[in-house]
């Protein structure tokens, strides 16, 4: 086997994957210095991989990634015997750096829905003004907005029946409401769109602390 090492195209958006894929080649290289012996080869992971842990850690920023880089190659070189599945010295970091970002995040949610309460509170009531018109149609996430959804089945088929029979069941009736309150939706709406998109991708954790930032907030 020979080891090729592939140029960095110096338009990557995240130069911290190509290192990583790099990396992973590398490491599969080793196994014929290793002469196919699982023992030499585990051997080497543990030689090896404290100091490109160490360079990793000391030499990128990773502020800027979910972590799940990080664990993803972790968890590859594990099933390939080069390190321990106990090892989880960047899964670790990656943690704590997700943990991080969702504390950042919850602490942001709460003082933006507390300044638009205090706000409103200063405006000693609701003018005409600071109210908007709002209903089952232009609300995000309505019975109305999911009954035009294609291409996928949203709905159950029983309870798709029963909406298209009856116009008023389970639809938001035309009204007026603080923009805080229409703002403050909005932003659970983001926050609940976040949290599918984590389910599905498989980041489970992330998910967990949106819905518990969902909780607090409503």
């Amino acid at each position: 086997g020979r080891w090729m090492w592939e140029e960095v195209s110096a338009s990557d958006a995240n130069p911290l994957r190509s290192i990583l894929a790099a990396l992973e080649s590398l490491f599969a290289f080793a196994t014929h210095l290793a002469g196919g012996d699982a023992d030499v080869y585990a051997a080497l992971g543990c030689r090896l991989y404290p100091l490109v842990t160490k360079c990793l850690l000391c030499h990128f920023d990773l502020q800027g990634t979910d972590g799940g880089l990080l664990e993803q190659f972790e968890s590859t070189l594990a099933s390939k015997g080069f390190i321990s599945f106990k090892e989880k010295t960047l899964s670790r970091h990656a943690q704590a750096l997700r943990q991080a970002f969702n504390e950042q995040r919850r602490a942001a949610a709460i003082a933006e829905a507390r300044s638009w309460l205090l706000a409103a509170g200063e405006a000693n009531g609701f003018s005409s003004a600071s109210l908007v018109p709002v209903s089952d149609a232009t609300m995000q996430g309505s019975m109305t907005q999911l009954l035009r959804q294609t291409g996928r089945e949203v709905l159950d088929s029983e309870l798709r029946s029963a909406l298209e029979r009856d116009d008023g069941l389970l639809r938001l009736p035309a009204m007026k409401v603080s923009t805080v309150a229409e703002k403050f939706v909005r932003q659970i709406w983001k926050l609940m769109e976040d949290l599918v998109a984590g389910v599905r991708s498989g980041r489970a954790e992330a998910a967990r602390d949106l819905n518990k930032l969902v909780r607090e907030l409503c």
